[in-house]
């Protein structure tokens, strides 16, 4: 099994410098996956951040936002 925790979390770079975005993400989640796969890896935990939601409208961040 593997754990992914990798990403660049700064979603706002992909505006500044696709390139880089791509690079970290995209492109390293697939060299993870091709190396899983050629060695017959079959399970995975992709953990993503809360940079996938928009901006909060408080500081701190409650646990039942959305």
């Amino acid at each position: 099994m593997v754990f992914n925790f990798a990403a660049n979390p700064e979603v706002r770079i992909n505006s500044i410098d696709p390139e880089t975005h791509f690079n970290e993400n995209i492109i390293a989640t697939f060299n993870l996956l091709e190396v899983m796969r050629k060695r017959d890896v079959r399970e995975i935990v992709f953990a993503s951040s809360s940079s996938i939601y928009r901006e909060p409208d408080e500081i701190p961040v409650d646990k039942n936002a959305l």
